[in-house]
This record gives structure tokens, sequence and C-alpha cells, in this order.
């Protein structure tokens, strides 16, 4: 058996920070290595009044409550999760005009969507490189998307936005999808509660009259947020990435090292409302479970125990936008894993995310023909038919860390020495990943 230590789950992490800066004095993250990438985030947090500093195998940060200070230039080069929570922030002046480069139109048209569909902001003047924007004082506009969910990055922006704002707020959702920010808030001492309502019938004949009416009686999630004057220190525990998690395990499910009879990669977060890929990867017959579930402050993990397949190849499965929304940064991974199985692989995408995603798609589907792999890009996703050997390729991520990531998978597996164009990426976001991929696949020692 091995055992392998994963970097903590980024988009927590940061989410985490976010609060640290809310908070009226100290908060000590345990067993907590930061990236290079989350001490850039940090330092953004600075200019808004964190402060923070490593000691060990701790990060501690002192914050200055909801009094924080909002910079006149806005960061805004982060991830679209560390975006968000950015323009969350500063979404309690109301009075300044905020202008965001870009250096592409495709930036721009990106950094622009991310404005009008998840912020709550009056757009001022736009060129071919900036948009001018100053935030307005309207209440937020909860939109669900077609499976009654509330995407989860206009849930993120609502709920930092109205704490810091010192508003109210109330909405449902029938299907729910990365919600550990709600129950970090609850941690946290934010004046939050978060309940499924599950409707119930007095009797049977209340229940027959419901459905000979046409009444659907569905579980919701009710969110409800008040006002809060103060968060005091807290300690926190940020799980293991799961994207990274993803990325170890399907290299250690198709790995031919025959010495091996498990992998564990410890303290990976599991909650089903993020760690769906794990699911998807069960359903194409990997051979792996989590063990030993645990939870600090509010937040679910476990050690995820992978085992080499019983079959000799992995399972082609059709895969709704559902069962996938959980699921929608490990896409590249999947793709991955749907290369080297038998038969054929679909995946249809939730329609706001395939269209959004649709040039990473794009670019992933160039490289993974090459191995030989028959893939399509089609309105609803990919169909993808693999083989049981990929070739060896000369890959190119063009700049999108999760593809690198993806590829980097391909390289391990296939012995392939030949460097990916753009990996560089991958290599800010996802430190010392590619080693440890070698490291599972027996590339290197």
């Amino acid at each position: 058996m091995r055992e392998w230590n994963v970097l903590p789950e980024r988009e927590m992490l940061e989410q985490a920070l976010v609060l640290a800066l809310l908070v009226n004095g100290r908060t000590v993250f345990q067993e907590c290595i930061p990236t290079e990438e989350n001490l850039r985030f940090a330092e953004v947090l600075k200019e808004f009044g964190l402060k923070f500093n490593t000691v060990g195998d701790q990060l501690v940060a002192e914050g200055v409550g909801f009094g924080y200070s909002v910079p006149i230039i806005l960061p805004f080069d982060f991830s679209r999760q560390a975006n968000t929570l950015i323009l969350a922030l500063a979404s309690k002046d109301l009075e300044t005009t905020y202008t965001i480069l870009a250096e592409t139109k495709e930036e721009l048209a990106e950094k622009k969507e991310l404005l009008l569909n998840v912020a709550k902001v009056f757009l001022k003047t736009e060129t071919e490189n900036s948009i001018s924007f100053s935030f307005e004082a309207k209440p937020y506009n909860i939109r669900t998307a077609k499976n009654g969910g509330v995407p989860y990055l206009q849930r993120n922006f609502a709920l930092l936005s109205a704490l810091v704002c010192g508003e109210d707020l109330k909405f449902e959702e029938r299907f729910v999808v990365r919600d550990q920010w709600t129950s970090m808030l609850k941690h946290f001492g934010v004046n939050v509660t978060y309940d499924l309502i599950v409707p119930e019938f007095k009797d049977e004949f209340e229940r027959r009259m419901a459905k000979a009416q046409g009444i659907k009686m569905v579980k919701t999630w009710k969110t409800s947020l008040s006002e809060t004057k103060t968060l005091p220190p807290r300690e926190y525990f940020v799980p293991s990435d799961v994207t990274l998690a993803s990325a170890y395990a399907l290299a250690a499910i198709l790995s031919n090292e025959v010495e091996r009879k498990q992998d564990v990669f410890l303290n990976v977060a599991c909650a089903t409302s993020r760690a769906s890929v794990f699911t998807v990867l069960k359903r194409m017959g990997a051979d792996l479970e989590f063990s030993g579930r645990h939870e600090r402050y509010g937040e679910p993990f476990s050690n995820l125990v992978v085992k080499p397949l019983s079959s000799k190849r992995l399972q082609g499965c059709h895969f709704s936008g559902d069962s996938l929304a959980a699921a929608i940064e490990e896409i590249p991974i999947l793709a991955v894993a749907a290369c080297f199985a038998e038969k054929e692989t679909i995946f249809h995408l939730p329609e706001n995310d395939v269209k959004r995603i649709h040039h990473l798609l794009e670019v992933l589907a160039v490289n993974l023909r090459k191995t030989g792999a028959e893939i399509g890009v089609y309105e609803d996703g990919l169909v993808i038919r693999g083989k049981e050997e990929p070739d060896i390729a000369e890959f190119d991520c063009e700049g999108f860390p999760t593809i690198g990531l993806a590829l980097s998978i391909l390289n391990a597996l296939t012995k392939n020495h030949t460097p990916i164009i753009g990996i560089e990426a991958t290599d800010k976001i996802f430190p010392h990943a590619r080693k440890i991929l070698n490291q599972i696949c027996g590339k290197e020692s």
C-alpha cells in the first residue's frame, strides 16, 4: 500500500481566507501547506486588510472584521471562484467606478460574463480591452437553472455580498452542487440556516389528492441568511483537493505497476455535492472507495482507497448533466478516462456549463484525438470512443491548468517524455502534480 498527501482544496482555502478577513481576530488553519497561488490570493486580501503568516504546517491569519477597506483597483486575474469572492467583497462600495482590463477579446468576454451573470453591477463603458462598472444596491436576483439549482458562483456571490452589506437573503434550491461555502459560513459564526425541507403528508388520502392535482412534492434546500454583526476567532481545516485527487486516482487506476496493490490518498473532500467525479469513475468500472469518513468543522473528508482495475479496461457509459454538475472542473480528467475505456462514453453537460467551457472542450478534443481516440464536441458535451493503448503524442494545453493536468496523466501512463506546451499554467495551480503522477505510474521513483 502506498499513501499520498494531496494539496488543500483550492476553492475552500480561498473561501476560508476571505472569511478570515471578516473575522475580528485570528483564524488558524490546521495542517495547511498553501501553494504559491494560494499565497498570491492571500497577498491580494492584504489590500483589504488581512494579515497572515505560515508557522510550520499552520497558516495563521488576522482579520479586521466587516470594516475592511476596498482597494480602488480590483485585482481580477484569478479563477472564476476567486474573482467572484473579490467582487462580493467590493460590492459594499456603491460609489466607486471600477475598471477591469483584459489582454484579449476572449478574456474580456469571460470577465464580462462573470460580471453580468454572477455579480450585481451596472456597466458604464466598454472598450476593446476594458470594462468600467459600479455596484448596484438593488436586491440580488437569485436565478435557478433548469435542474432547480442555483449556479454555485451566483450563490457564493449572493451570500457573501449580503453578509458584508448587512442584508437578509432567502432562497430555495431543488438541486445543489458545491455547497461547502454555506456550511463554512455557518461554522465561522454567520447567521445562516441551511435546511433540507422534505414534504410530508398527513395520510395516504392527502398524498393521492396531491398526485391527482399534479402537485409535485419535491425536496428542497432552504437557505436563510440574516444580518451578522461580528465573526469571532476560529480554527479551520481544509480537506485535500478533489481535482488533484481524481487525477492521481485515475493514474493509479490505469497504472500497470505490478507491485502495487492499492493507493490511498489522504483526507480528500468527499461531500457528494463536490466529489461526484469519483462516482463517475466508479460507474466506469474503477475500484475505489472512501474509507474512514471524518468531519472537522462541518466539512466531511475521507481517505480515498484506489485499487487496480479488476477488468481489462474501464467501460464507456452515458452521463447526464445532473450527474456531471458537480464534476465540471474534472471533465478533462474524465475525458482521459474515456480515452482508455471500452465502447462509447457520452458526457451530457449542463446547458450553462457547456456554453461557458466550449473552447476548453475544443482544446481538449484536439489533444485527445492525437492519441488515436475518437472524440466529438457537440452542443451538449462530448462523445469519446477510446482505445486500449492510446498513442504517444505532443500535446498543447493552451494554458488550461486542468487540461494540462489531464494530459500529464496520459504522459505518465504512456511513459511519454515529450513536454506539454503551456504546462506552466498547470504547474502554477497544481505544483509537483506531474512529479507525483510519474511516481504513481512508475515513470520515476
